[in-house]
């Protein structure tokens, strides 16, 4: 009976590797809670093609509100300035980040977002919706 595989054996296999499975599943939802608990992303500030560019997740509104005179976003959402202007940031379901200005293409990182924006302004000025 040595070296073969009974039922028993073969169930005690797949079990095993569900297990491992949902252990390694588990792992990485618990890091994305993480980062999300965390407020996220870091404060960045940069110049980048001409345009001030500012943000960062939640915990940045400190910074924000120091250095931009008080641009407000909403309570526990990441917050970005072009030139000292709110542009308006969209967290999609998969962890990227969509903007007002580019709808239609998500971005890894809040600077990867503020910087697409400031080319696609491509000098034009953002404008505060009344």
């Amino acid at each position: 009976m040595q070296g073969e595989m009974t039922r028993r054996s073969l169930i005690g296999h797949v079990l095993g590797g569900l297990v491992g499975t949902v252990g390694v599943v588990g792992l990485g939802v618990n890091q994305l809670g993480a980062r999300a608990a965390t407020g996220g992303e870091p404060f960045f500030a940069e110049r980048y093609q001409g345009r001030w560019i500012t943000g960062g997740g939640p915990q940045a509104q400190v910074e924000l509100d120091r250095r931009d005179r008080g641009v407000h976003g909403h309570h526990g959402q990441p917050v970005v300035t072009v030139d000292g202007v709110p542009l308006h940031v969209m967290r999609g379901a998969d962890g990227r980040y969509v903007t007002s200005v580019n709808h239609y293409q998500s971005f890894p990182t809040l600077k990867a977002a503020a910087r697409a924006a400031a080319e696609s302004l491509r000098g034009a000025a953002l404008e505060v919706a009344a």
